[in-house]
């Protein structure tokens, strides 16, 4: 700041110095012999010249010419009035690939030719931001384009200037990272659907597709918590294939695979949507009935009891079937956690064996009055 005053004083006293020579000279007269007026324009002359070298002034218009316009990356380019080139830094000269120093002058529609397209799109236009796109596919750049109205008014009339950035490589970085992500999205939902998938099939049984002894504990848990809290009994069965090894034995280990899966599959169709099937180990299965008492139970397996008698599995030129039994067990009535309710079951499937089997079978305390 100190500086810039300076210069100012120094230009002003050599402003000044002839005025005040001349009233010196027409009003005062302090030597009569002397004309003070030549005097004083030597004085200014030593005194402007002693600031342009000591200040450097003629320097700095030049220097920022060069550090300001020359150097910058950006594209710039001024045109008059009339549509004529006024200034153009080097830089704009490489954007549009002509040389600088034959565009000074030309009409600015006629050097930029190449860009016909941009230029009859933005040609008439005072002020302007926008992105536009040169070359194709690969050797494509992008630049931000802002043109401005140098006439103070904004209108057409004034002269503009105009600036080009090359942003290329900002687009091309943002394109990259939207594929990343696309493809991080696409990913992360595949991963999501494999884990999904994973979990699925570790609570699955691989040959009849129902849910596993895994998922049976946690399934029983959860159900007899909500049994709970709303006041509904849940009706646990237990069921097996009777006499699964002598059929097993006297048609062999696929055919006994294949009558598991047809019950399976049995069972699947034939419960309610909110009931549940899960083969418990080897030949046993359970079924979950949420908010279903015992007479209801007994009835609905009963009827798949004689939908599994009526069954006929064709296999191997031969025609199969089989017979089920099971034993019936209800939360909270006949036990108070999952593995007393499941004791409860088996008992009564064990009665139900033991009465002949292809029949069901209710727990009770006293087997004699056992359903």
């Amino acid at each position: 700041e100190m500086c810039i005053r300076d210069r100012y004083i120094a230009v002003g006293a050599g402003v000044l110095m002839p005025w005040v020579g001349s009233a010196l000279d027409v009003f005062v007269q302090p030597f009569a012999s002397v004309n003070l007026a030549p005097l004083s324009f030597v004085m200014t002359g030593l005194v402007m010249g002693w600031g342009l070298f000591h200040y450097r002034l003629l320097d700095l218009v030049p220097v920022a010419r060069a550090t300001l316009v020359d150097r910058m990356a950006d594209g710039m380019l001024v045109v008059d009035a009339s549509g004529r080139i006024v200034d153009m830094n080097p830089a704009f000269g490489r954007i549009v690939g002509i040389p600088e120093s034959g565009a000074v002058g030309r009409s600015a529609a006629e050097v930029l030719s190449p860009w016909q397209s941009i230029v009859e799109t933005y040609g008439g236009v005072s002020e302007a931001q926008a992105e536009i796109k040169v070359g194709r596919e690969e050797r494509e750049h992008v630049y931000d384009l802002s043109i401005s109205s140098l006439s103070g008014t904004g209108r057409s009339e004034g002269g503009r200037l105009v600036v080009l950035r090359d942003i290329t490589m900002r687009v091309r970085a943002e394109r990259e990272l939207r594929a990343a992500n696309e493809n991080l999205s696409r990913n992360i939902a595949e991963i999501s659907a494999l884990r999904d998938r994973l979990k699925e099939e570790s609570i699955r049984d691989p040959l009849t597709r129902l849910y596993n002894r895994r998922f049976l504990d946690e399934y029983m848990d959860r159900e007899f918590t909500r049994a709970d809290r709303i006041g509904t009994p849940v009706s646990v069965v237990i069921l097996d294939i009777d006499f699964f090894k002598r059929y097993n034995d006297e048609y062999g280990h696929l055919a006994g695979d294949a009558m598991l899966e047809s019950l399976g599959n049995l069972l699947s169709k034939s419960i309610r949507g909110g009931d549940m099937a899960f083969r418990y180990g080897g030949e046993e299965f359970v079924l979950v009935f949420t908010a279903m008492p015992l007479a209801g139970a007994l009835t609905r397996t009963d009827e798949l009891r004689i939908a599994f008698d009526s069954f006929r599995l064709p296999y191997e030129g031969r025609v199969l079937r089989a017979s089920l039994s099971a034993g019936i067990a209800v939360y909270p009535l006949h036990g108070e956690t999952r593995d007393e309710v499941l004791r409860a079951a088996d008992a009564a499937l064990y009665r139900a064996k033991v009465q002949g089997r292809n029949r069901v079978v209710a727990f009770s305390a006293n087997p004699d009055r056992e359903l």
